[in-house]
């Protein structure tokens, strides 16, 4: 039986390739690059798994993809350098080929990354301000991920490449299309807390403050939501950019709310300086900032709202569903935000919701299961503050388990009980390893 011929190693390569160019670009042998140079034929073309037009069929990476992952500047110019020596000693269809070049530098590979995309993933500065040079329309060039090398420049801050493209795509065709297109770029900015990034895209393209990410977000409301106060204040600062404080998101937020949420008082504190109003806005649920913060259990947040003045009047205000702060305070278990409020002798404990429910009836529980930790503290918050009960004829919740849980209880203890005692037996008579006379 004959044995199988083994494959030769091509290091990932099309096989149409000179092996002997492709790994010379791979460690960044430039001296072994020229030496392996046909010099009949361009060694652009030489370098490339197949002719441009058949790589579109079936991407593979090419040699510049190789060269601008590991770095290797002096070996793209040397391939850009050769071709262009090569398209002018050649008049014929010389255009042709320069423009072939500038193809090269743009071409995707099978996650539809150009060089380009690749020598920014990998932090290679001077490589990506090369390969731009070469071909400036590649960086609006989107890959799988929806992001351009304009919005990886922007994620790695760099300001001077980022300058740079913003500059070549205003002054093209459809620039609002392509700084919007794919994975926000002022999103990407606010993300990395990159101030003076930010400031830069939105003088410059000022439309971009309408764009939204993935979750609906403004960049304002997401800025708000990931407490980046220098990134709220940059676009504040920008007087034509302060109406989009009243600005919901798609799930009906505004910011003031997604910083209220987490917990962000340094955000919402420049809100209710910039903006007093803010604070009268609510959610789709009919719902102010200091329901949010107490629905959320944000303890800090909750106590600063409580000393704010002008904040006294939505204490006691309530919601879509006739919840007041407190009542959803005690509806999803937050002991510590029940006894801030509770405290807090403005605030009513009498309330009842839209379902004629107190702050002790919305607490939620299992009729058969132990109650948590949290529910029990909650509860007792409540019961210490005084909270009226239900009013009578009402039946009344309780978190105390009947008789099936305490049956139920004392079988499983039992079990529990009989198998230790049984593990603990057996163990007594089992004899240590190496003694089995």
């Amino acid at each position: 039986m004959e044995e199988e011929k083994k494959e030769p190693e091509h290091y990932g390569m099309a096989k149409s390739v000179n092996p002997v160019i492709y790994k010379t670009i791979v460690v960044g042998d430039i001296n072994g690059l020229m030496g392996a140079l046909d010099p009949e034929l361009s060694l652009l073309r030489q370098s490339l798994p197949r002719p441009i037009q058949e790589q579109k069929l079936q991407r593979g990476p090419s040699s510049f993809h190789l060269a601008a992952s590991a770095g290797h500047l002096s070996t793209i110019q040397s391939l850009i350098s050769n071709a262009r020596q090569f398209a002018s000693s050649n008049s014929e269809n010389s255009e042709a080929r320069v423009e072939e070049i500038k193809e090269v530098v743009k071409e995707a590979n099978e996650e539809e990354n150009t060089p380009l995309h690749l020598a920014l993933k990998n932090y290679h500065y001077q490589v990506a301000v090369f390969l731009f040079n070469q071909n400036q329309e590649a960086s609006c060039c989107l890959n799988k991920e929806k992001k351009s090398p304009l919005y990886l420049a922007v994620e790695a801050g760099h300001l001077e490449l980022v300058s740079l493209m913003m500059e070549y795509i205003i002054q093209s065709d459809n620039p609002d299309e392509r700084l919007k297109s794919g994975n926000s770029i002022v999103h990407a900015a606010t993300g990395t807390r990159n101030k003076e990034v930010l400031d830069k895209l939105l003088r410059c393209w000022s439309s971009l403050i309408d764009s939204v990410d993935k979750n609906g977000k403004t960049p304002l409301s997401y800025a708000a939501s990931i407490g980046y106060l220098d990134g709220v204040c940059c676009i504040l600062d920008l007087k034509a950019f302060t109406e989009y404080t009243y600005s919901r998101d798609r799930d009906g937020f505004y910011p003031i709310h997604m910083a209220s949420r987490n917990g962000h008082i340094n955000v919402i504190q420049e809100f209710l300086k910039r903006c007093p109003d803010s604070r009268e806005l609510f959610n789709p649920k009919g719902q102010n900032i200091p329901h949010v913060v107490a629905e959320n259990g944000r303890v800090n947040a909750v106590s600063y709202m409580l000393k704010i003045s002008e904040l006294e009047n939505l204490i006691n205000e309530i919601d879509k569903d006739g919840n007041t702060s407190l009542h959803l305070a005690s509806k999803y278990w937050h002991p510590k935000v029940v006894s801030i409020l509770t405290w807090d002798k403005r605030v009513c404990l009498e309330l009842v919701n839209d379902k004629d429910r107190t702050t002790l009836d919305v607490i939620k529980y299992y009729h058969y299961d132990l109650p948590s930790f949290q529910l029990r503290l909650t509860w007792q918050a409540l019961r210490y503050a005084n909270v009226p009960r239900p009013p009578r004829g009402k039946k009344r919740h309780s978190y105390e388990p009947g008789d099936r849980y305490y049956k139920d209880r004392v079988n499983t203890l039992l079990l529990v009980a009989t198998r230790v005692a049984t593990v603990t037996f057996t163990a007594s008579f089992t004899m240590p390893e190496g003694h089995n006379d």
